[in-house]
């Protein structure tokens, strides 16, 4: 049944042109939405390798170019609204919301900032609003169902590689990292070669700060994080899919009391596995949300005694999955006891962004810029250095500036008006045929183009010598791969179940605004609320509820405005696409498989040098590649501080970097090192001085600064810098950071230096 037909009642046309476009066009959308709940969505905005965040965009460019195909189509057929491009004062929001990342990222271009995962941020989210406004186009009958069977697919799909990393693949990364680790630190060269090669292909850092802090979240951790790369990111998806849960029953019997209490038990016992509080929390005020909206709903006996079946289900479940988890070691009373303290570090962050943010309140800091503005502001007991602030609004404004959360409330505004609009005729609320449905093959392609060939979706480096680059990205990561196609079979059951259930009038509103309120929750605690992920949860719940007659105000809408809207959205979707292609994808795409091979290259005791070069040319908005080098030739000139050329070399690709990213104090602290071992200590103390401004608050630049200023003779510096470096790594340890202190050798040297000096 075509969408005319359905809002006005009157009997189907038979199958033509416009149901195979629309059938095309629900496959791609279907692949772009799943592929975003498969690959690590966490990717640009935390700085994650390129290769994640490659792999994200491409789901962006198939969005925008299939929206750009529709509406071309409806262009060159002179197609009317209805069989067109929907367009109304929600699409107006989520374009507006695209406007505002683009105007908050604009500014890291001239002041220096990620310029890459700007770009990438702004092109996600161009992708994800072209799905929502793609599927609101080629709406069906039954799509408030099957929108909610695809997050619920995915979601269980999550859940399996989740267990599978509790169960086989955390337990074996830690036992291999461990062996690596002490051939690494062997007598064999051999072997020590071997085994730094290895730990470059899993991608150890080799800075010692950032390898004690992968090395720590590695043996130190336990929760599932499934495809992504925060255990919360997870425990969001999963809670979402479990709220949607009761949008795919039609009837309550045997066989799916069984299915559904199957699927829930998993996606509750994951998301208890991830020790998510917020998650908990989140899971729990949704729960109870669409408890409220069905019992007000309900009318009857019969609905009550649904109501009393799925609380004793969701109950009995809960306690299970509470039951087998401290029985299985993954639950402790720490994940309760230690609540208040993590509320307390939540606090901190909020504290030192809304700080930040007076200093930019209209554009914020831009997309993944927030931690140089603060660590400015940042409290001395606070726990990290955070690159999201864990905080639904705060993390729309730092990354969109001020319109993206005032445009996140209007849309949500937008959404309830939607969901309390009546549809047209009984007919017309869900009164599909069951069966299967092209939006579910688009979402189980998206489970064989990420299960077989994920690695092809991200960099295609030479890191094993004697091995086609392209053979050994389809089997790096076979493991992770062979799980994601492991768990397309349960969420094809689920897409199955839903497919079969979708006919018939139901009310699928309570589900939907569960899980977005649920969610929400969950992000004002944790990060997320600008990953595609998290965001197209809530972007396929504004495109779910069924359009009116006339739909979203379109009855107001000019016959000029008609004229020119498809094919101006057909122009912008297919500029977008070409230019994110070719600007952004393509050139971070050659340039990660370029520095993926120049640390194989380093491992195997190869000169990378060249290959960065390549990378640098290869992409001018990414710092990674001049980083990369900058250390790189710090390295070289540390084994001969006497040569003053290879010095002179690694400070001006510091000095380059620092143009590019000013607030970047890791790059003083080398060059402080560089000047430190050449015994320039009046050089070295500027740079340390320069670093301690970038963080105020932290001890470690304070402690350099005090030694670089003693060998200076700056007695007065050192003093200073002594008793502030103490006093800061006090508050630390107070707070309990022990992980963050100084060492104790530093400390006593320290307080040697002021006892010198009295």
């Amino acid at each position: 049944m075509t969408d005319a037909a359905a809002t006005t009642g009157a009997a189907a046309p038979a199958r033509g042109t416009g149901d195979r476009w629309k059938r095309w066009m629900r496959a791609a959308v279907g692949l772009s939405l799943a592929g975003r709940f498969l690959v690590p969505t966490e990717a640009t905005l935390l700085g994650l390798s390129p290769g994640d965040a490659a792999a994200d965009g491409w789901f962006s460019a198939i969005a925008l170019l299939a929206l750009s195909v529709w509406a071309g189509r409806a262009w060159w057929s002179g197609a009317s609204q209805t069989d067109g491009v929907r367009w109304g004062r929600c699409e107006t929001l989520l374009a507006a919301v695209v406007l505002a990342h683009g105007l908050a990222a604009a500014p890291i271009f001239w002041e220096g900032g990620p310029r890459r995962a700007a770009a990438e941020t702004v092109f996600n989210w161009a992708g994800l609003v072209a799905a929502a406004v793609l599927l609101r186009s080629v709406w069906r009958p039954g799509d408030s169902v099957r929108f909610a069977a695809l997050v619920v697919a995915c979601g269980t799909a999550a859940a399996v590689v989740g267990v599978w990393q509790v169960t086989v693949s955390l337990p074996a990364s830690r036992a291999e990292y461990l062996d690596l680790r002490e051939r690494e630190a062997g007598s064999d060269s051999r072997a020590r070669t071997t085994a730094r090669a290895r730990l470059a292909a899993m991608n150890v850092p080799e800075e010692p700060a950032a390898r004690k802090r992968w090395e720590d979240r590695l043996l130190g951790s336990r929760e599932p994080f499934g495809p992504y790369s925060l255990a919360n990111t997870l425990a969001g998806v999963l809670l979402a899919a479990a709220l949607l849960l009761p949008a795919l029953v039609q009837r309550i019997d045997r066989s799916t009391v069984a299915a559904i209490g199957l699927v829930a038990a998993l996606l509750v016992g994951v998301l208890l596995l991830t020790k998510s509080r917020t998650g908990y929390v989140g899971l729990t005020v949704g729960g109870l949300m669409w408890a409220g909206l069905r019992w007000g709903r309900g009318a009857g006996r019969g609905a009550q005694k649904k109501a009393f079946i799925g609380a004793a289900i969701a109950g009995g479940l809960l306690i299970a999955g509470v039951t087998a988890a401290v029985w299985l070691g993954q639950l402790d009373r720490e994940v309760i006891s230690e609540a208040p303290r993590s509320l307390a570090f939540r606090l901190q962050y909020w504290a030192g962004t809304l700080r930040a943010l007076a200093d930019r309140p209209l554009l914020g800091t831009g997309p993944a810029n927030l931690r140089p503005f603060y660590l400015l502001h940042k409290d001395a007991a606070a726990s990290e250095a955070i690159a999201a602030p864990h905080n639904l609004i705060l993390d729309l404004w730092t990354s969109g500036g001020l319109l993206a959360p005032l445009l996140a409330a209007a849309l949500a505004w937008c959404g309830v008006r939607r969901w309390r609009t009546p549809p047209p005729s009984p007919r017309a609320a869900e009164g599909a045929p069951p069966g299967w449905d092209s939006l579910f093959t688009g979402t189980l392609a998206a489970f064989g183009l990420v299960g077989a060939f994920g690695g092809l979706l991200g960099p295609i480096a030479d890191v094993e010598p004697g091995l086609n680059p392209w053979i050994y990205a389809m089997v790096r990561g076979w493991d992770a791969h062979s799980i994601l196609l492991l768990a397309a079979i349960p969420a094809a059951g689920v897409l199955w179940f839903a497919g079969r259930s979708a006919g018939g009038p139901r009310s699928t509103g309570p589900a939907w605004a569960a899980a977005c309120v649920g969610l929400a929750v969950h992000l004002l605690g944790a990060d997320g609320a600008e990953f595609p992920a998290i965001v197209a949860v809530f972007l396929l719940a504004l495109a779910a509820p069924p359009p009116r007659v006339v739909p979203d105000d379109l009855a107001s809408v000019s016959q000029a405005r008609r004229d020119w809207l498809s094919p101006a959205i057909c122009l912008t979707s297919g500029l977008l696409a070409a230019v994110g292609v070719w600007f952004v994808l393509l050139p971070g795409r050659e340039a990660g498989a370029l520095l993926e091979t120049a640390r194989a290259e380093s491992a195997r005791g190869r000169d990378p040098r060249g290959t960065l070069l390549r990378a640098m040319a290869a992409d001018p908005l990414s710092d990674s590649p001049l980083a990369a080098s900058a250390d790189l030739a710090t390295v070289r000139s540390l084994a001969d501080p006497t040569d003053a050329g290879a010095r002179r070399k690694a400070v001006g690709l510091w000095n380059d970097l620092l143009q590019r990213r000013p607030g970047d104090g890791r790059a003083y602290e080398r060059i402080s090192d560089l000047h430190r071992a050449a015994g320039d200590w009046g050089e070295a103390v500027e740079a340390d001085r320069a670093a301690a401004r970038l963080d105020p608050s932290a001890a470690a630049p304070q402690a350099r600064l005090a030694v670089s200023a003693d060998r200076a003779g700056d007695r007065a510096t050192a003093r200073a810098a002594a008793e502030a470096a103490l006093e800061r790594d006090a508050i630390t340890r107070d707070a309990g950071h022990r992980d963050r202190v100084l060492p104790d050798e530093t400390t006593a040297n320290l307080r040697s230096l002021l006892r010198s000096g009295d």
